[in-house]
């Protein structure tokens, strides 16, 4: 590897820390700074050839969704979401329903196929979580409000991962017969979630017996969740489904404990006799392994993401940019917006808390990582969906832009009337 290898990775590293530093102060996402800097080297100086790096968008597309994954599964209490916060998960739902059908049929009308259409509707349904925070950090809403936008941007890397599998998993099914179909759809996802789920309990059993202290409990997690993908995967199954089974059961396993029955926990974890009764001794020490987890997930999700959006900078065809491109994007923006408006409508049949709030819950529109991350998928997947990278990179500065600008007339506009703004 080059010296100049070693220099890019290191200014990707700095810039990506100083924009991270810069972010604190002018709200400004760091991506924006990332993808500047992929264009850079990539289409605008040609430092690095766009075709060579697209032969390595297999791997680092499947890498950089591993860490989602598990950064999801750590973050998302899925109890909580079902129990306590329903309208979080339905107006998640509502959000990915909207813009899947909305714009796809908009993408369809435009020439796509028609799942192409709806993959690229399910794609620009999801938000930035680091945006949405920051965001609402500065724009008085209540408490319900803030927690419900949060959320989705937490819950919605789940969503759009499952949606996006679907899909794709429906595009190469050669044929529309309903039960080659059923099939095509049951059979990997049904795999992926049972050896998703034996692998969950292999972990905890691993990890009880033979791996007590917290030393390289997060490389040995990696492997685990490398090893489970490509297992599923050469078996027929799928892979991604699989890995989220095991992030998201990783990530409540303290959560689990609670609601299974001791007498299961000790059958599995073997527990010796002078273990009895020490249900809140074990739901202590994975809570510290997966905080231990959690620590280590900061620095590299970090770098993978910093990576990734250099790579999709460098990536990107600006031969691709065409004014009918650009129109696109700005026709899809408006249609995200639409969509959101009219869940938030939808929701507040359900709950009126949020009635007054439906245009800050329209105007937090940002694409992030998991977005663009899933654009890589269906060429790794052996999918090739015309114009997808340039529309998903311009969406994610456009999407970016719209939320800062909107967000903060929005924020004048309440400060001045003193009142939520509808």
């Amino acid at each position: 590897m080059s010296a100049e290898t070693f220099l890019l990775l290191g200014l990707i590293i700095l810039v990506g820390f100083t924009g991270h530093v810069f972010y604190e102060y002018t709200k400004v996402p760091e991506i924006l700074f990332m993808i500047l800097i992929g264009l850079t080297i990539g289409p605008f100086l040609k430092f690095v050839d766009p075709a060579n790096l697209m032969q390595l968008s297999p791997l680092i597309s499947i890498l950089a969704l591993h860490i989602v994954l598990l950064d999801a599964g750590l973050s998302l209490d899925v109890f909580g979401v079902i129990k306590s916060l329903g309208k979080s998960a339905l107006w998640t739902l509502l959000v990915l329903i909207f813009c899947t059908f909305i714009i796809g049929t908009f993408m369809y009308v435009a020439g796509w196929s028609p799942l192409h259409a709806l993959l690229i509707g399910a794609v620009n349904s999801g938000t930035a979580t680091v945006v949405v925070v920051s965001i609402l950090s500065r724009v008085s809403v209540p408490r319900e409000v803030e927690q419900l936008l949060v959320i989705e941007s937490i819950a919605n890397d789940v969503t759009l991962s499952i949606v996006v599998v679907i899909l794709l998993q429906l595009i190469t099914v050669e044929s529309l017969d309903l039960r080659q179909l059923s099939n095509s759809l049951v059979g990997p996802i049904t795999v992926a979630v049972i050896l998703g789920v034996a692998f969950s309990i292999m972990w905890t059993s691993i990890l009880w017996r033979h791996l007590r202290e917290q030393k390289l409990v997060y490389v040995f997690t990696l492997g685990f969740l490398f090893v489970l993908y490509a297992l599923v995967e050469i078996i027929g199954g799928n892979g991604i489904i699989a890995s989220l089974v095991l992030c998201l059961s990783l990530g409540n396993l303290p959560a689990i404990f609670e609601r299974l029955s001791s007498e299961i926990i000790r059958l599995h974890l073997g527990f010796l006799e002078h273990h009895t009764g020490s249900l809140a001794l074990l739901t202590e020490h994975f809570t510290e392994v997966l905080n231990s987890i959690k620590k280590t997930q900061i620095d590299i999700a970090f770098f993978i993401r910093n990576l990734f959006f250099v790579y999709l900078g460098a990536v990107f065809e600006l031969e691709g940019v065409s004014p009918a491109i650009l129109l696109i994007c700005f026709s899809m923006m408006g249609l995200i917006l639409l969509s959101r408006f009219l869940a938030s409508k939808v929701l507040i049949l359900f709950d009126q808390r949020y009635k007054g709030y439906s245009t800050i819950m329209t105007l937090t529109v940002a694409r992030g990582f998991v977005a663009t991350l899933l654009v890589f998928l269906p060429s790794a997947k052996g999918v090739e969906i015309p114009l997808l990278k340039e529309i998903m990179l311009f969406m994610v500065i456009l999407s970016t832009f719209t939320t800062i600008v909107g967000s903060s007339i929005y924020g004048r506009r309440a400060k001045i009337k003193g009142t939520a703004v509808s």
